[in-house]
């Protein structure tokens, strides 16, 4: 993906690294039909409402930084202390949950995929484990163990050796060590009373029971985190896709979302990478692509024909179909792509490899594309094996052309391989770029 430097556009418009970090994942991340359809409805929604993106991205970064600080906390403190910050962060994330439900409710999500959120996360905060987990969240209100009686279970092996040590009932000091008020019922007539034992060995055996309940709530907590962290990081990529859109408008260009079908057809396709470069809508020209059935198509023309331009202009394309994003079109049908790979041949290594070099290395990043290329994949070639003479150069990329075909994906190959040019692979489409005029005025 990095040939069609998608990255270079986004620093126009983007200026977190972290978010053009999580846009560029989700592009480069194999994904299905379905998902990207659902992801078009969520942005829809949240272009339509602004105000509900700025809503959940708000609570979601104070959540980060709540965590941030718990993970800081916890580290640099007793068991007790982190015992107690672990319930605290618990706490908060019980009120996430439901604020972030609130805050759909308010403002009435049409896609399926953010009811469906907003569903999730209702029966999550009332979940009878999720109110477990607050009710002992609950039970450390106060800063110091010694404001506590506390009971534990400890089982011992055969050895007497200790097993496990778990709490079992918590009261907190009331006055005095006779009048208490208890926030939880003993689960097991049967436990020791403490008092029996040594002072360092009670006090070691307290320390063992907090620490069992401190992991067993930290686990929880870190698998609460990972659910609000994946919905953080697609808010990074969907507030990255509102600005692309922004930035697109801004220029005076024209977006849509595209319809999955089985064949590119596009009408007013552009290379916005044209824009970073600084020309202006009235520049840039956009042209129309029909490529029926696609399998394979072969582009020719002289050099300065926007050959590069309109390549880079179907792959993103495609991509950003893929990922559920609006494309640089007036109109557009497109396959859906689980992947799509690309070999662009760089001018730059001309200076810095000689032919046989570059030849190998070509040679060595194909032999990777085709280690991993799949079914209703696309891969983009650009002047790849010029360097080798043209007889030698066609009749290897010939073959590696029928074997990415026999994978069942589709390929695009703008090249000047004579041989190729006036015998192309069969189902082969061959178009020329003087008919197309693409790129700038």
């Amino acid at each position: 993906m990095s040939d069609l430097l998608v990255d270079r556009l986004l620093t126009e418009f983007e200026p977190s690294p972290e978010r053009r970090a999580a846009f560029l994942q989700v592009l480069s991340s194999r994904s299905t039909a379905a998902n990207a359809i659902r992801r078009q409805a969520i942005l829809r929604d949240f272009l339509t409402d602004r105000e509900l993106l700025d809503d959940l991205r708000e609570m979601l970064t104070g959540y980060d930084d709540l965590r941030r600080n718990w993970q800081e906390l916890r580290l640099s403190l007793g068991v007790y202390a982190s015992l107690k910050a672990t319930a605290d962060f618990v706490r908060s994330t019980v009120s996430y949950f439901k604020s972030v439900h609130d805050s759909l409710a308010e403002h009435i999500p049409e896609s399926d995929g953010l009811r469906e959120l907003q569903k999730w996360l209702l029966e999550t905060s009332r979940n009878d484990s999720l109110d477990e987990l607050n009710r002992i969240a609950e039970l450390f209100p106060l800063d110091s163990p010694e404001a506590y009686e506390i009971e534990a279970r400890v089982q011992f092996a055969d050895d007497f050796a200790v097993k496990l040590a778990s709490i079992t009932t918590i009261a907190e000091i009331v006055e005095t060590p006779f009048i208490r008020r208890v926030f939880r019922k003993k689960i097991d007539d049967g436990s020791v009373d403490l008092g029996e034992f040594h002072a360092d060995q009670s006090r070691a055996l307290l320390r063992e029971s907090m620490y069992e309940l401190y992991r067993a709530m930290t686990a929880t907590a870190g698998a609460l985190y990972e659910v609000f962290h994946g919905i953080s990081r697609e808010l990074d990529f969907y507030t990255t896709a509102t600005l692309l859109c922004d930035y697109l408008h801004g220029k005076g260009m024209h977006f849509t979302f595209p319809r999955f079908s089985d064949r590119i057809h596009a009408a007013g396709i552009f290379d916005p990478l044209l824009l970073a470069e600084g020309l202006t809508s009235a520049q840039i020209v956009a042209n129309s692509s029909d490529f029926p059935a696609l399998r394979g198509v072969l582009i020719r023309g002289e050099n300065a024909a926007g050959k590069t331009s309109f390549i880079r202009a179907i792959g993103l394309l495609s991509i950003f179909a893929s990922a559920g994003l609006p494309v640089c079109a007036q109109t557009a049908e497109v396959p859906y792509f689980g992947y799509v790979h690309s070999q662009f041949s760089k001018a730059e290594q001309l200076g810095k490899l000689d032919e046989a070099g570059r030849f190998e290395q070509e040679v060595a990043e194909l032999a990777g594309i085709y280690a991993h290329i799949g079914k209703a994949e696309l891969l983009l070639l650009n002047e790849t094996f010029q360097t080798t003479s043209y007889a030698e150069g066609a009749e290897a990329i010939r073959h590696i052309l029928s074997a990415i075909e026999r994978r069942g994906a589709s390929w695009i190959f703008v090249t000047h391989l004579s041989p190729l040019l006036q015998d192309p692979p069969p189902e082969a489409e061959l178009i020329t770029m003087e008919d197309y005029s693409y790129g700038n005025k």
